[in-house]
């Protein structure tokens, strides 16, 4: 039976996934010989030689020269420029919508933000694309400097080349600033870099904190914590609100953490509980409770992990593990699908007098599988 003097902190991982790396590779587009009478498919040729040309390269905001496919205004070459444009910084997840990665985790939040200001910088890019091409237009030793495989292609030809591309990226330019043309490009661009949820926070043993991401790493059969830089590919969503000093020293919180827990056994039991927290790991199947008469420190030494722990933390009602709080598979249970994802720390208030705890609740949430679904959503 539940005391009303007992207060829940439960380190927690919700598995909904397991990650894979999912890397956009380069398309490799099949061009044809101008003298073969496909002019413009030629030009899809230019990424294919990985050459940059120089007046070209001035204009574009990015390392390489794009795809500059025989129908500018073709929705899935669009889309195809959206995805070199945007990298390995943008991933379409069902079921979350648009995640950008913004240097130091991938974020949903922003994620739609992102992805429409990447359709619109395409726009941009195709319009100086144009520019670029216009300025060596009349320029035939430029042209075919930049691109060998014109050499033997009669001059007048290939000027008329050049303007007729120059003319269909300019009309591109123009129509896509279209709110309609914006939503199919990024309608394709969902195929291109799709992600599922369960590749994003598998690592149990990593925690990702502003400055890096500390992995927990057994070494000399000792466990570490060692600090990587922050990785796209570890397909991480969560961070932490501090940065890691292997070397720094709170003086203040050991020193109150003696004032509030006097015996240091005890005090021993809080840093294992909370180091715990640390990880995504399940194994030691924990769910603590702090029983104290109040006044006396839980609350707020709760609040400051809490804090700490940023986006792996949530607060939780503490009904949802009462006995009575149990769904039935028909029924919305909102209160613990938001505790889905990497979330390692759930903090609940005291419970009331003469409550009993959900036994089958409380084995799922320390060792097991959740499964939730959000109001108005199905199974």
């Amino acid at each position: 039976a539940c005391s009303g003097a007992m207060y829940a902190a439960v380190p927690m991982i919700m598995p909904i996934c397991v990650a894979r790396a999912v890397i956009v590779g380069d398309s490799h587009l099949q061009g044809t010989n101008p003298r073969n009478g496909d002019r413009l498919r030629a030009w899809d040729q230019i990424i294919e030689a990985g050459l940059q040309f120089p007046d070209l390269a001035a204009w574009l905001h990015v390392g390489d020269v794009f795809h500059a496919r025989s129908t500018p205004d073709d929705r899935v070459s669009v889309a195809e420029r959206l995805v070199r444009m945007a990298g390995r910084r943008l991933l379409w997840v069902e079921g979350i919508g648009w995640v950008a990665y913004d240097g130091r985790r991938w974020a949903a939040k922003e994620g739609d933000r992102r992805a429409r200001q990447y359709a619109h910088d395409v726009a941009r890019h195709i319009d100086q694309e144009a520019m670029a091409l216009d300025s060596i237009a009349n320029d035939v030793k430029a042209i075919k400097d930049a691109f060998p495989w014109f050499a033997g292609m009669d001059d007048d030809e290939l000027k008329a080349l050049v303007q007729e591309r120059v003319i269909a990226l300019r009309k591109h330019a123009v129509q896509s600033g279209d709110a309609s043309r914006t939503n199919a490009m990024l309608a394709q661009a969902k195929t291109l870099i799709a992600a599922e949820r369960e590749e994003f926070d598998r690592d149990a043993l990593a925690y990702n904190v502003k400055n890096g991401t500390i992995r927990f790493v057994l070494f000399e059969d000792k466990w570490i914590a060692r600090l990587d830089p922050h990785d796209p590919e570890d397909r991480i969503m969560q961070m932490a609100n501090v940065h890691y000093r292997p070397d720094a020293v709170s003086r203040e919180w050991i020193d109150r953490m003696k004032l509030v827990q006097s015996s240091e056994d005890q005090r021993e039991l809080l840093q294992q509980a909370y180091g715990y927290s640390l990880t995504g790991l399940t194994s030691e199947q924990k769910w603590f409770l702090f029983q104290g008469k109040g006044g006396d420190g839980k609350s707020l030494t709760d609040e400051v992990i809490f804090q700490i722990h940023g986006d792996y933390a949530r607060h939780a009602g503490i009904e949802s593990f009462l006995a009575g709080a149990q769904k039935s598979g028909s029924d919305h249970s909102s209160d613990m699908a938001r505790l889905a994802g990497d979330i390692r720390f759930v903090l609940c208030e005291e419970p009331p007098e003469n409550c009993t705890w959900n036994g089958q609740r409380l084995k799922q949430v320390t060792g097991s599988t959740v499964t939730a679904r959000p109001m108005r959503e199905a199974e």
